[in-house]
Protein backbone atom coordinates (compact mmCIF):
# COMPACT_ATOMS: atom_id res chain seq x y z
CA UNK A 1 0.00 0.00 0.00
CA UNK A 2 1.77 3.57 -0.97
CA UNK A 3 1.98 6.11 1.24
CA UNK A 4 1.62 9.47 0.00
CA UNK A 5 4.79 10.70 2.06
CA UNK A 6 6.95 8.41 0.57
CA UNK A 7 5.65 9.47 -2.69
CA UNK A 8 7.39 11.72 -4.76
CA UNK A 9 4.35 13.17 -6.70
CA UNK A 10 1.47 11.36 -7.31
CA UNK A 11 2.12 11.62 -11.25
CA UNK A 12 5.47 11.90 -12.86
CA UNK A 13 4.84 13.53 -16.13
CA UNK A 14 7.74 12.89 -18.40
CA UNK A 15 9.02 15.67 -20.61
CA UNK A 16 7.65 19.83 -20.61
CA UNK A 17 6.95 20.25 -24.31
CA UNK A 18 3.26 20.78 -25.50
CA UNK A 19 1.94 17.74 -24.10
CA UNK A 20 3.46 17.08 -21.32
CA UNK A 21 2.41 20.72 -19.90
CA UNK A 22 -0.93 20.20 -20.82
CA UNK A 23 -1.42 17.25 -19.21
CA UNK A 24 0.16 18.65 -16.26
CA UNK A 25 -1.69 22.42 -16.45
CA UNK A 26 -5.10 19.65 -16.68
CA UNK A 27 -4.30 17.76 -13.29
CA UNK A 28 -3.07 20.69 -11.46
CA UNK A 29 -6.06 21.96 -11.98
CA UNK A 30 -7.98 18.90 -10.63
CA UNK A 31 -6.09 19.07 -7.48
CA UNK A 32 -3.47 16.42 -8.27
CA UNK A 33 0.18 16.51 -7.10
CA UNK A 34 1.93 16.40 -10.50
CA UNK A 35 5.51 16.67 -11.10
CA UNK A 36 7.43 17.60 -14.90
CA UNK A 37 10.95 16.14 -15.15
CA UNK A 38 12.74 17.44 -18.25
CA UNK A 39 15.66 16.70 -19.63
CA UNK A 40 16.63 20.61 -20.54
CA UNK A 41 16.47 23.87 -19.21
CA UNK A 42 13.96 26.23 -20.95
CA UNK A 43 14.26 28.18 -22.79
CA UNK A 44 15.22 25.47 -24.96
CA UNK A 45 15.93 24.87 -29.18
CA UNK A 46 12.81 22.90 -30.51
CA UNK A 47 12.68 22.22 -34.54
CA UNK A 48 9.26 22.90 -35.34
CA UNK A 49 7.99 25.41 -38.09
CA UNK A 50 5.44 26.58 -34.91
CA UNK A 51 2.46 27.23 -37.04
CA UNK A 52 -0.98 26.79 -34.60
CA UNK A 53 -4.31 26.22 -36.31
CA UNK A 54 -7.51 28.08 -35.08
CA UNK A 55 -8.87 24.94 -33.81
CA UNK A 56 -6.17 24.83 -31.18
CA UNK A 57 -6.30 28.32 -30.26
CA UNK A 58 -10.47 28.37 -29.66
CA UNK A 59 -10.74 24.92 -27.45
CA UNK A 60 -7.09 25.81 -25.50
CA UNK A 61 -7.61 30.01 -25.28
CA UNK A 62 -4.91 30.16 -22.83
CA UNK A 63 -2.40 29.76 -25.76
CA UNK A 64 -3.79 33.38 -27.37
CA UNK A 65 -0.91 34.81 -25.31
CA UNK A 66 1.57 33.25 -27.48
CA UNK A 67 0.64 33.79 -30.98
CA UNK A 68 2.93 36.06 -32.60
CA UNK A 69 0.98 36.42 -36.44
CA UNK A 70 -2.33 35.82 -37.15
CA UNK A 71 -2.63 34.35 -41.19
CA UNK A 72 -5.51 35.42 -43.14
CA UNK A 73 -4.26 33.74 -46.71
CA UNK A 74 -2.41 30.36 -47.63
CA UNK A 75 -1.56 28.98 -51.33
CA UNK A 76 -0.88 25.66 -52.06
CA UNK A 77 1.36 25.82 -54.85
CA UNK A 78 1.29 22.95 -57.73
CA UNK A 79 4.62 21.31 -58.30
CA UNK A 80 5.29 22.93 -61.32
CA UNK A 81 5.08 26.05 -59.73
CA UNK A 82 3.11 27.59 -61.89
CA UNK A 83 0.01 27.70 -60.69
CA UNK A 84 -1.53 27.91 -57.15
CA UNK A 85 -5.36 26.94 -55.13
CA UNK A 86 -5.97 30.87 -52.55
CA UNK A 87 -7.15 30.44 -49.57
CA UNK A 88 -8.54 33.64 -47.77
CA UNK A 89 -10.31 34.93 -44.61
CA UNK A 90 -12.20 38.26 -44.29
CA UNK A 91 -13.32 37.34 -40.66
CA UNK A 92 -10.66 39.26 -38.44
CA UNK A 93 -11.87 36.79 -35.55
CA UNK A 94 -11.31 33.58 -37.85
CA UNK A 95 -7.63 33.62 -39.46
CA UNK A 96 -6.81 30.46 -41.43
CA UNK A 97 -3.84 29.79 -38.71
CA UNK A 98 -1.31 31.54 -36.20
CA UNK A 99 2.13 31.16 -35.72
CA UNK A 100 4.19 31.70 -33.05
CA UNK A 101 7.45 33.56 -32.61
CA UNK A 102 9.05 30.14 -33.19
CA UNK A 103 8.80 26.84 -31.16
CA UNK A 104 11.58 27.38 -28.96
CA UNK A 105 9.65 31.05 -27.51
CA UNK A 106 6.20 28.76 -27.31
CA UNK A 107 7.32 25.98 -25.74
CA UNK A 108 9.19 28.30 -23.17
CA UNK A 109 6.04 30.43 -22.74
CA UNK A 110 3.78 27.48 -22.24
CA UNK A 111 6.06 25.77 -19.44
CA UNK A 112 6.22 29.43 -17.58
CA UNK A 113 2.43 29.61 -17.78
CA UNK A 114 2.19 26.13 -16.20
CA UNK A 115 4.45 27.21 -13.29
CA UNK A 116 3.26 30.78 -12.87
CA UNK A 117 -0.71 29.52 -12.64
CA UNK A 118 -0.50 26.21 -11.38
CA UNK A 119 0.96 24.34 -8.43
CA UNK A 120 3.03 21.80 -10.11
CA UNK A 121 6.32 21.36 -9.84
CA UNK A 122 8.82 21.49 -12.81
CA UNK A 123 12.38 19.84 -12.78
CA UNK A 124 14.29 20.83 -15.76
CA UNK A 125 17.92 19.37 -16.38
CA UNK A 126 16.24 16.09 -15.33
CA UNK A 127 17.07 13.22 -17.91
CA UNK A 128 14.75 10.28 -17.46
CA UNK A 129 16.19 7.33 -18.63
CA UNK A 130 14.09 4.46 -17.19
CA UNK A 131 11.10 3.78 -15.87
CA UNK A 132 9.76 1.07 -14.34
CA UNK A 133 6.51 -0.59 -12.29
CA UNK A 134 7.13 -1.79 -9.34
CA UNK A 135 4.15 -3.10 -6.97
CA UNK A 136 1.70 -0.10 -6.06
CA UNK A 137 3.71 2.32 -7.88
CA UNK A 138 5.43 3.24 -10.76
CA UNK A 139 9.70 4.51 -10.12
CA UNK A 140 11.30 6.72 -12.20
CA UNK A 141 14.90 6.56 -13.07
CA UNK A 142 17.00 9.29 -14.19
CA UNK A 143 20.38 10.13 -15.25
CA UNK A 144 21.99 11.55 -12.24
CA UNK A 145 21.25 8.32 -10.16
CA UNK A 146 18.43 9.68 -8.64
CA UNK A 147 14.62 7.58 -8.58
CA UNK A 148 11.05 9.27 -8.60
CA UNK A 149 8.21 7.30 -7.05
CA UNK A 150 4.77 7.56 -8.08
CA UNK A 151 0.96 6.33 -8.61
CA UNK A 152 1.28 6.99 -12.34
CA UNK A 153 3.71 8.22 -15.55
CA UNK A 154 2.60 10.22 -18.56
CA UNK A 155 4.89 10.00 -21.04
CA UNK A 156 5.79 13.16 -23.07
CA UNK A 157 8.61 12.76 -23.87
CA UNK A 158 8.65 12.62 -27.82
CA UNK A 159 8.46 10.67 -30.86
CA UNK A 160 11.86 8.56 -29.67
CA UNK A 161 10.08 7.87 -26.45
CA UNK A 162 12.37 6.66 -23.12
CA UNK A 163 8.99 5.94 -21.48
CA UNK A 164 8.03 3.93 -24.48
CA UNK A 165 11.05 2.11 -24.99
CA UNK A 166 11.27 1.38 -21.23
CA UNK A 167 8.20 -0.32 -21.21
CA UNK A 168 7.61 -2.05 -24.62
CA UNK A 169 4.50 0.39 -26.01
CA UNK A 170 4.22 3.10 -28.33
CA UNK A 171 6.68 3.22 -30.87
CA UNK A 172 8.74 0.08 -29.60
CA UNK A 173 6.05 -2.46 -28.73
CA UNK A 174 7.11 -5.47 -29.92
CA UNK A 175 3.50 -6.67 -31.78
CA UNK A 176 3.72 -3.69 -34.24
CA UNK A 177 4.10 -5.22 -37.69
CA UNK A 178 5.81 -2.26 -39.63
CA UNK A 179 9.28 -1.32 -39.41
CA UNK A 180 10.13 1.76 -36.47
CA UNK A 181 11.48 3.78 -39.41
CA UNK A 182 8.32 3.42 -41.69
CA UNK A 183 6.24 4.69 -39.14
CA UNK A 184 8.17 8.03 -38.99
CA UNK A 185 9.02 11.69 -41.17
CA UNK A 186 11.99 13.36 -40.82
CA UNK A 187 11.36 17.31 -41.20
CA UNK A 188 14.50 19.70 -41.73
CA UNK A 189 13.66 23.69 -41.54
CA UNK A 190 15.30 26.59 -40.81
CA UNK A 191 14.29 29.98 -39.40
CA UNK A 192 15.19 32.95 -41.90
CA UNK A 193 14.94 36.28 -39.92
CA UNK A 194 14.02 39.49 -41.97
CA UNK A 195 11.80 42.45 -41.01
CA UNK A 196 8.38 41.13 -42.12
CA UNK A 197 6.90 43.23 -39.28
CA UNK A 198 4.71 46.14 -42.00
CA UNK A 199 2.75 42.45 -43.52
CA UNK A 200 2.17 40.99 -40.02
CA UNK A 201 0.81 43.90 -39.23
CA UNK A 202 -1.62 44.84 -41.78
CA UNK A 203 -2.58 40.55 -41.65
CA UNK A 204 -1.00 40.84 -44.81
CA UNK A 205 1.49 37.46 -44.51
CA UNK A 206 0.37 34.08 -46.64
CA UNK A 207 1.72 30.52 -45.85
CA UNK A 208 3.16 28.90 -48.70
CA UNK A 209 2.90 25.11 -49.54
CA UNK A 210 3.94 22.54 -52.40
CA UNK A 211 3.21 18.74 -52.04
CA UNK A 212 5.43 16.67 -53.77
CA UNK A 213 8.03 19.19 -54.67
CA UNK A 214 11.03 18.04 -56.46
CA UNK A 215 8.90 14.74 -55.35
CA UNK A 216 10.03 14.32 -51.76
CA UNK A 217 6.32 12.22 -50.24
CA UNK A 218 5.64 15.32 -47.97
CA UNK A 219 5.36 19.23 -48.76
CA UNK A 220 7.66 22.03 -47.80
CA UNK A 221 6.48 24.79 -46.30
CA UNK A 222 6.86 28.53 -46.02
CA UNK A 223 5.44 29.52 -42.80
CA UNK A 224 5.92 33.48 -42.15
CA UNK A 225 5.92 35.63 -39.14
CA UNK A 226 6.64 39.32 -37.94
CA UNK A 227 10.48 38.37 -37.66
CA UNK A 228 10.83 36.59 -40.95
CA UNK A 229 9.73 33.37 -41.79
CA UNK A 230 10.13 29.30 -40.87
CA UNK A 231 10.73 27.36 -44.34
CA UNK A 232 10.98 23.45 -44.51
CA UNK A 233 10.42 20.36 -45.69
CA UNK A 234 8.84 17.27 -44.09
CA UNK A 235 8.70 13.76 -45.84
CA UNK A 236 9.52 10.17 -45.52
CA UNK A 237 13.53 8.64 -45.31
CA UNK A 238 15.15 8.03 -48.16
CA UNK A 239 15.15 11.51 -50.29
CA UNK A 240 17.53 14.58 -49.98
CA UNK A 241 15.90 17.02 -47.93
CA UNK A 242 18.83 18.94 -47.53
CA UNK A 243 18.75 19.33 -51.63
CA UNK A 244 14.87 20.39 -51.78
CA UNK A 245 14.93 22.67 -49.16
CA UNK A 246 17.77 24.71 -50.78
CA UNK A 247 15.66 24.42 -54.13
CA UNK A 248 12.73 25.78 -52.43
CA UNK A 249 14.33 28.67 -50.53
CA UNK A 250 15.57 29.60 -54.03
CA UNK A 251 12.16 29.92 -55.65
CA UNK A 252 10.71 31.51 -52.69
CA UNK A 253 13.84 34.25 -53.03
CA UNK A 254 13.14 34.80 -56.66
CA UNK A 255 9.02 35.78 -55.98
CA UNK A 256 10.50 38.16 -53.16
CA UNK A 257 9.54 36.33 -50.25
CA UNK A 258 12.64 36.32 -48.45
CA UNK A 259 15.08 39.22 -49.34
CA UNK A 260 18.29 39.11 -50.81
CA UNK A 261 19.53 40.16 -47.35
CA UNK A 262 17.54 37.84 -45.24
CA UNK A 263 19.57 36.08 -42.20
CA UNK A 264 19.36 32.35 -43.20
CA UNK A 265 19.47 30.32 -40.42
CA UNK A 266 21.02 26.71 -40.28
CA UNK A 267 19.48 23.57 -40.99
CA UNK A 268 18.02 21.59 -37.90
CA UNK A 269 16.08 18.49 -38.44
CA UNK A 270 13.89 16.66 -36.78
CA UNK A 271 12.05 12.98 -36.17
CA UNK A 272 8.06 13.10 -35.98
CA UNK A 273 5.08 10.56 -35.79
CA UNK A 274 2.74 11.15 -37.91
CA UNK A 275 1.85 7.08 -39.58
CA UNK A 276 -1.10 6.62 -37.18
CA UNK A 277 -2.12 6.58 -33.81
CA UNK A 278 -0.27 3.60 -31.63
CA UNK A 279 -1.98 1.25 -30.35
CA UNK A 280 -0.26 0.39 -27.22
CA UNK A 281 -0.70 4.14 -26.16
CA UNK A 282 -1.15 2.83 -22.28
CA UNK A 283 0.34 0.47 -19.62
CA UNK A 284 -0.39 -0.24 -16.48
CA UNK A 285 0.42 2.86 -14.17
CA UNK A 286 1.36 4.55 -17.93
CA UNK A 287 0.15 6.80 -20.66
CA UNK A 288 1.59 8.35 -23.24
CA UNK A 289 0.52 11.49 -25.05
CA UNK A 290 1.74 13.73 -27.41
CA UNK A 291 4.71 12.66 -30.23
CA UNK A 292 5.24 9.99 -27.62
CA UNK A 293 2.15 8.45 -28.48
CA UNK A 294 1.81 8.85 -32.10
CA UNK A 295 -0.03 12.34 -32.12
CA UNK A 296 1.12 14.25 -35.01
CA UNK A 297 -1.64 14.39 -38.01
CA UNK A 298 -0.56 12.36 -40.70
CA UNK A 299 1.63 13.64 -43.70
CA UNK A 300 1.06 17.76 -42.22
CA UNK A 301 2.86 17.16 -39.07
CA UNK A 302 1.33 19.40 -37.25
CA UNK A 303 1.02 18.28 -33.76
CA UNK A 304 0.70 21.10 -31.37
CA UNK A 305 -3.35 20.64 -31.58
CA UNK A 306 -3.32 16.73 -30.76
CA UNK A 307 -0.71 17.41 -28.05
CA UNK A 308 -2.97 19.46 -26.22
CA UNK A 309 -6.42 17.42 -26.77
CA UNK A 310 -4.10 14.37 -25.49
CA UNK A 311 -2.81 16.20 -22.64
CA UNK A 312 -6.11 17.28 -21.62
CA UNK A 313 -7.55 14.31 -21.74
CA UNK A 314 -5.18 12.44 -20.49
CA UNK A 315 -5.10 14.67 -17.15
CA UNK A 316 -9.32 14.09 -17.06
CA UNK A 317 -8.45 10.46 -17.20
CA UNK A 318 -5.68 10.67 -14.61
CA UNK A 319 -7.28 12.33 -11.57
CA UNK A 320 -10.49 10.71 -11.17
CA UNK A 321 -8.69 7.67 -10.53
CA UNK A 322 -5.56 9.63 -8.39
CA UNK A 323 -9.30 10.84 -6.35
CA UNK A 324 -9.95 6.88 -5.67
CA UNK A 325 -6.37 5.92 -4.89
CA UNK A 326 -6.59 8.88 -1.55
CA UNK A 327 -9.97 7.78 -0.67
CA UNK A 328 -8.43 4.10 -0.89
CA UNK A 329 -5.76 5.48 1.34
CA UNK A 330 -7.87 6.89 3.95
CA UNK A 331 -9.32 3.80 4.39
CA UNK A 332 -6.26 1.63 4.03
CA UNK A 333 -7.32 -0.50 1.41
CA UNK A 334 -5.42 -2.03 -1.35
CA UNK A 335 -5.67 0.00 -4.82
CA UNK A 336 -6.61 -3.36 -6.50
CA UNK A 337 -6.00 -2.47 -10.20
CA UNK A 338 -7.12 1.24 -9.95
CA UNK A 339 -4.22 1.67 -12.31
CA UNK A 340 -4.40 -1.39 -14.16
CA UNK A 341 -4.73 -1.08 -18.29
CA UNK A 342 -7.78 -1.87 -18.43
CA UNK A 343 -9.23 1.37 -16.11
CA UNK A 344 -6.95 3.71 -18.62
CA UNK A 345 -8.35 2.23 -21.55
CA UNK A 346 -11.08 5.12 -21.25
CA UNK A 347 -7.72 7.29 -22.64
CA UNK A 348 -7.58 5.24 -25.73
CA UNK A 349 -11.24 5.57 -26.37
CA UNK A 350 -11.66 8.96 -25.48
CA UNK A 351 -8.68 10.08 -28.02
CA UNK A 352 -9.81 7.62 -30.54
CA UNK A 353 -13.31 8.99 -30.30
CA UNK A 354 -11.36 12.84 -30.93
CA UNK A 355 -8.77 12.12 -33.32
CA UNK A 356 -9.04 8.68 -34.68
CA UNK A 357 -11.71 9.56 -37.53
CA UNK A 358 -9.65 12.67 -38.52
CA UNK A 359 -5.97 10.40 -38.41
CA UNK A 360 -7.66 8.04 -41.15
CA UNK A 361 -9.18 10.43 -42.93
CA UNK A 362 -5.77 12.67 -43.34
CA UNK A 363 -3.65 9.20 -43.76
CA UNK A 364 -5.69 8.44 -46.92
CA UNK A 365 -5.80 11.80 -48.13
CA UNK A 366 -1.78 12.53 -47.62
CA UNK A 367 -0.74 8.90 -49.26
CA UNK A 368 -3.14 9.81 -51.99
CA UNK A 369 -1.46 13.46 -52.46
CA UNK A 370 2.40 11.98 -51.97
CA UNK A 371 1.63 11.83 -56.05
CA UNK A 372 3.13 14.67 -58.10
CA UNK A 373 1.50 14.56 -61.37
CA UNK A 374 -2.10 14.14 -58.80
CA UNK A 375 -1.27 17.15 -57.18
CA UNK A 376 -0.85 19.12 -60.81
CA UNK A 377 -4.18 17.91 -61.20
CA UNK A 378 -5.15 18.55 -57.96
CA UNK A 379 -4.77 22.22 -58.26
CA UNK A 380 -5.89 22.75 -62.06
CA UNK A 381 -9.29 21.20 -60.65
CA UNK A 382 -9.35 23.48 -57.45
CA UNK A 383 -9.26 26.02 -60.30
CA UNK A 384 -12.23 24.77 -61.40
CA UNK A 385 -14.36 23.98 -58.84
CA UNK A 386 -14.79 26.51 -55.86
CA UNK A 387 -16.77 23.68 -53.83
CA UNK A 388 -13.49 21.31 -54.05
CA UNK A 389 -11.39 24.30 -53.00
CA UNK A 390 -13.59 25.54 -49.90
CA UNK A 391 -13.73 21.66 -49.18
CA UNK A 392 -9.70 21.50 -48.97
CA UNK A 393 -9.96 24.98 -46.96
CA UNK A 394 -12.08 23.56 -44.02
CA UNK A 395 -9.60 20.33 -44.19
CA UNK A 396 -6.76 21.85 -43.48
CA UNK A 397 -7.76 25.57 -41.78
CA UNK A 398 -11.34 25.67 -40.09
CA UNK A 399 -13.26 21.83 -39.19
CA UNK A 400 -11.70 18.34 -39.10
CA UNK A 401 -11.61 16.61 -41.94
CA UNK A 402 -15.11 14.69 -42.85
CA UNK A 403 -16.00 11.47 -45.01
CA UNK A 404 -16.74 13.89 -47.55
CA UNK A 405 -13.52 14.87 -47.98
CA UNK A 406 -12.17 11.77 -48.14
CA UNK A 407 -14.63 10.34 -50.75
CA UNK A 408 -14.02 13.74 -52.90
CA UNK A 409 -10.34 13.05 -53.22
CA UNK A 410 -11.09 9.27 -53.51
CA UNK A 411 -13.31 10.62 -56.47
CA UNK A 412 -10.50 12.57 -57.71
CA UNK A 413 -8.08 10.24 -57.78
CA UNK A 414 -9.90 7.36 -59.49
CA UNK A 415 -10.13 9.99 -62.07
CA UNK A 416 -6.90 10.38 -62.50
CA UNK A 417 -5.28 7.01 -62.52
CA UNK A 418 -8.21 6.56 -65.32
CA UNK A 419 -6.94 9.21 -67.05
CA UNK A 420 -3.16 7.81 -66.57
CA UNK A 421 -4.29 4.24 -67.72
CA UNK A 422 -5.78 5.82 -71.22
CA UNK A 423 -3.05 7.65 -71.95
Amino acid sequence: MSNKEELDAEVIVVGGSVSGVSVAKTLSENGVDALVLDKAEFPRFKSCAGGITRKAIEEFSYIKEFIDSNIYNSVIMSPNLDKGVYFHSDDPNKPLTAMSLNRTDFDNKMINHLMSTTNCEVKMKTEVIDVEIKGDRAIVHTKDGKKYSCLMVVGADSAISTVSKSLGIGLFDPTLKSKRSELLNISIEKEILFDNSEKAKNNELTVITINSFEDVDGYVWYFPRSIGANVGVIGSKGKNFNHILERFINHLMKIGKIPKDAQIGKNNGAILPGKKLYKKRIHDRVLLVGDAGGFCFPGSGEGIMPSLISGKIAGEVIAPLIKKARVKKERNERYNGLFSKKNLKKYINLTDKVLKNEFRILNVAYKIMANKRFNIELVNWCQEDEKLTKNISNSIYGDNPSLSFQLTILSKYIKFKLKKKRE
